[in-house]
């Protein structure tokens, strides 16, 4: 199995150092997936945080009268 992932791979680096525009993606393209994934990654952390982060703001009673 492993030479034929090997031999598909050696095929497939082939192709693209013949033509270098096969498979590429636009820039713009590439800027989205990245703004779209950085703003996912902070999106998922802050809602995994803000509930442990908020029980530890009132217990060092940083908030004041602050309650959910």
């Amino acid at each position: 199995m492993n030479s034929i992932i090997s031999t598909l791979r050696t095929f497939l680096g082939w192709l693209r150092s013949g033509s270098p525009t096969w498979g590429s993606i636009p820039v713009p393209a590439q800027w989205v997936f990245t703004s779209l994934g950085v703003n996912l990654f902070i999106a998922c952390a802050g809602i995994s945080a803000g509930p442990r982060a908020m029980a530890a703001l009132q217990q060092a009673g940083r908030l004041g009268d602050f309650r959910e």
